[in-house]
């Protein structure tokens, strides 16, 4: 839902560059500040919902450069299980992991 509204956000700040219409620029404006309430409400929520699962791996993500608050609740959610498999493991499961693609003749990467 959070993207939805980020997304929806984006695209109402390239329509205020086109706009002309007093009213409509107005319009906008006014759809632009209720979605960013809405963005930062749903981010407070994702942040609660992710201490509440699993605090500590969550800061442990989070302190990695370049993980932020949306990015560490979707691991924590999507792959529960890091933390608790090996590299390999984890790549395979998230579905990363350098398998070759052999299918009927074909053999290879």
């Amino acid at each position: 839902l959070r993207e939805h509204f980020v997304q929806q956000r984006d695209d109402n700040k390239r329509r205020l560059q086109q706009a002309q219409l007093p009213a409509v620029v107005e319009a906008i404006k006014d759809h632009i500040r209720y979605l960013q309430t809405q963005i930062k409400q749903l981010g407070k929520a994702i942040d609660q919902s992710m201490r509440e699962l699993d605090a500590e791996k969550a800061d442990r993500l989070i302190s990695v450069k370049g993980i932020g608050t949306v990015a560490t609740a979707s691991l924590l959610v999507y792959l529960p299980e890091l933390g608790e498999l090996d590299r390999r493991e984890i790549a395979a499961l998230a579905g990363i992991a350098p398998y070759n693609d052999d299918s009927g003749n074909h053999s290879g990467k």
